[in-house]
């Protein structure tokens, strides 16, 4: 599930920072260091680092919420490198 959310937030941020495709993956991963507490709610933090005429790199961290109220309990973090150029950057973004 972890892995899903990584590749789901990275890719919108992606697209939010102005690519008109959240693009293929290339590389994926994540780094579980705690479990999540039963009943949390997960926030996830992105960022894109990078894009260039190719790819894209973005990471997030994953926190449950009770614990971003209290500073914070980061309890998995992810990395993700996505192909972005060639015909997908010809696209047009979507209307919404």
């Amino acid at each position: 599930m972890l892995a899903t959310l990584v590749d789901g937030v990275t890719s919108m941020a992606i697209c939010e920072v102005g690519h008109p495709t959240g693009g293929m993956s290339v590389e994926l991963g994540v780094t579980h260091l705690k479990a999540v507490p039963s009943g949390s709610t997960v926030v996830v933090v992105a960022e894109v680092e990078r894009i260039g005429g190719n790819l894209a790199f973005a990471r997030c961290q994953l926190f449950p919420s009770v614990s971003v109220e209290q500073g914070g309990c980061l309890v998995a973090s992810g990395k993700h490198t996505k192909f972005v150029g060639g015909k997908l950057a010809d696209r047009k973004p979507f209307a919404a």
